[in-house]
């Protein structure tokens, strides 16, 4: 008797731990809201898919030149290039796509045509009207790959740093309810350390970037983004974007590290889209931030050539 009190008080002891665990692992304790957006720097504009957080600098009337972010890492990941760029005579728009940084996150899938559709109604917003220079890193390189071959008349040139191009297995991820829970207990509790393995030398890891990634996973609507985009972007073949991209016949610089982890250098892609290709030595995943004044002056000589 003794025995069977002992099993059931373990197993109402692992019931209860399991059902903790989410609330437990997760950072989110706050509402995104207006309130809480007042004390954050940059600009928003209610879009109809959503608020939208955003920075624009550069003079007006420049060619514009739009830097889209990847899977996790908001637009902050442009700190080393943001301002370079305006200074160097681009009007320049960086934005957290929905369910990153301090924009919403709607719950909807977070698929391509989404995120297309997030550009497109902030550039309307903005009242941008011309063709765009689109910058795309990781998983936004993918994104705007589809976006210039689904939108070719709203594009000029593209610049894609080491773009995702291959689509992932996620396995027991796209199980529901099972995939909810493993998201939310293991993969979204890794995110925050496991910035440092993008890189080739982590020493040059901005001594703010892991606190910025902390801060947006607070926000509520952050973890089920997350898994809505491994469902429904990162699991699907990229490559129709890039072949798409390629038939556009624009002019594409393509930047990669030599010893990216995360998504390594692609040589079937670089024949794909005959870019003008940098291929950088000692360098991971995130080639702007590795080497900024290398990668600033290929965009500047890229994004200003006629």
């Amino acid at each position: 008797m003794k025995l069977k009190h002992l099993f059931l008080a373990f197993f109402a002891l692992l019931l209860i731990t399991l059902v903790a665990l989410p609330y437990v692992r997760s950072a989110e304790k706050f509402e995104l809201n207006d309130e809480t957006r007042k004390s954050i720097k940059g600009s928003f504009v209610r879009l109809p898919s959503g608020v939208t957080h955003y920075e624009l600098a550069g003079p007006e009337g420049a060619p514009v030149v739009v830097l889209v972010h990847g899977f996790s890492v908001p637009a902050y990941i442009w700190d080393s290039n943001f301002n370079e760029l305006a200074k160097a005579g681009f009007r320049v728009l960086r934005y957290d796509q929905f369910g990153r940084g301090f924009s919403d996150r709607p719950a909807v899938d977070y698929n391509a045509a989404f995120y297309h559709n997030q550009l497109n109604e902030l550039l309307a917003a903005l009242k941008v009207e011309e063709p765009v220079n689109l910058v795309g890193v990781s998983m936004g390189g993918a994104i705007v790959a589809g976006y210039t071959a689904a939108f070719p008349d709203r594009v000029n040139k593209v610049a894609l740093l080491a773009p995702y191009n291959q689509a992932t297995d996620i396995s027991i991820l796209k199980t529901p309810y099972v995939g909810d829970y493993l998201n939310q207990v293991y993969l979204v509790p890794t995110l925050l350390e496991g910035q440092a393995s993008d890189f080739f030398n982590a020493s040059v890891l901005p001594a703010n970037y892991k606190s910025n990634f902390a801060a947006q996973m607070e926000y509520k609507g952050f973890d089920k983004a997350i898994l809505s985009t491994l469902r429904n972007f990162i699991s699907k073949d990229p490559q129709p974007y890039f072949k798409g991209l390629a038939e556009t016949q624009k002019p594409i610089l393509l930047i990669w590290g030599k010893n990216d982890p995360t998504v390594p250098y692609n040589k079937e892609l670089t024949q794909m889209l005959n870019p003008k290709l940098i291929l950088l030595d000692s360098c991971g995943h995130i080639p702007q931030i590795e080497y900024p004044e290398e990668v600033n002056r290929e965009l500047v000589s890229f994004l200003g050539s006629r």
